[in-house]
């Protein structure tokens, strides 16, 4: 998620997600914090779709390390969910 939330990734993958700040004209703070768009979804199993989990973990991460380089990122999200879970 972190390739196409910096928009990384090639157009025929990244072309299944969008913005926030794509999606509508005004500036909002979740617009302004590279959030994805999230779908909506009734059916348990569409629920275990990258389509749908994806966005919701990549929003979940706090801004500051979001903005962080990938080689930054990647064990400081590791440590982030570690933590996460011992609490």
């Amino acid at each position: 998620m972190y390739k196409i939330g910096h928009n990384c990734f090639p157009s025929f993958i990244s072309s299944c997600y969008s913005h926030i700040k794509e999606t509508h004209n005004y500036p909002t703070r979740i617009a302004t914090n590279n959030n994805l768009t999230t779908t909506s979804s009734k059916k348990s199993l569409t629920r275990r779709y990258i389509q749908y989990t994806g966005p919701r973990l990549w929003n979940n991460i706090p801004n500051d390390l979001r903005n962080k380089s990938f080689l930054v990122f990647c064990p400081i999200y590791k440590k982030y969910l570690l933590d996460q879970v011992m609490l």
